[in-house]
């Protein structure tokens, strides 16, 4: 519906949200290097955005590793590796049908990066990407309930081009 709520459209002054994240790069040689993301969330909501009561706890752990390797100066074959868990428990505005459910997602997403010179962290950078996802049927409803790419699917291949600058 044009007007259901989102998690990102909660404006709410009873709300609580912890995020963490470890991050590091290791250069394995002059041409292998390998990042890591570790992500540790957790939200608590008491009231939605029309003021009404609701108790909705979330957390969630996310994994994603990439490894790169420099083909030649300037191009580099990537591959991604992600995995998130998140555990619902509540109730409001998706009910209790996700009460103490575990939503499993993954993906994987090999890659092509174009810079003007070589290393992890050279930027601007253009990646030419193809990621298959997948997650578990618990997942699939509650981000079908909110709008959510996935359409019931198991999986989806999704492809396209990133652009990416730093300044």
């Amino acid at each position: 519906a044009d007007n259901a709520a989102t998690p990102t459209d909660l404006k709410t002054p009873k709300a609580n949200f912890f995020r963490g994240i470890a991050y590091g790069t290791a250069t394995v040689s002059d041409k292998f290097s390998v990042s890591a993301v570790y992500e540790l969330g957790y939200t608590n909501y008491n009231k939605d955005n029309n003021g009404d009561d609701v108790k909705i706890k979330t957390l969630s752990h996310s994994f994603c590793v990439r490894p790169m390797y420099q083909i030649l100066s300037g191009v580099e074959a990537q591959v991604e590796l992600g995995y998130s868990a998140l555990t619902y428990k509540g109730n409001g505005m998706t009910g209790n049908d996700y009460k103490n459910k575990m939503l499993l997602q993954y993906k994987i997403t090999p890659s092509l990066a174009f810079a003007m010179d070589g290393g992890f962290y050279t930027r601007p950078q253009i990646r030419v990407f193809a990621s298959l996802m997948g997650n578990n049927s618990k997942a699939r409803d509650y981000y079908n309930g909110w709008g959510g790419s996935m359409d019931g699917k198991k999986m989806l291949v999704v492809y396209g081009a990133q652009a990416e600058a730093w300044w």
